[in-house]
């Protein structure tokens, strides 16, 4: 079975609850760089993420509103 665009934002949220790079996203969630990006643009555009800039880096952290967002996420995708 596919995984729904909200499982996938949902798995980025729950594994940005700590700051991760954009590889390690990839990774675990299993997804490509090309999907990534897409899904990372628009987590940060409705404010779920943030970004945080380390030595060149980019680190990915959920924010508030993210956290609120997974709440409500979280009957429709279980």
């Amino acid at each position: 079975m596919r995984r729904t665009p909200y499982h996938i934002c949902y798995d980025i949220l729950n594994l940005c609850m700590n700051p991760a790079l954009k590889t390690r996203i990839v990774y675990q969630c299993n997804l490509n760089f090309k999907i990534i990006r897409k899904y990372l643009l628009l987590l940060i555009e409705k404010g779920y993420l943030n970004v945080i800039e380390k030595r060149s880096r980019n680190q990915y952290a959920t924010t508030q509103k993210g956290l609120d967002y997974m709440e409500i996420l979280n009957p429709v995708i279980n």
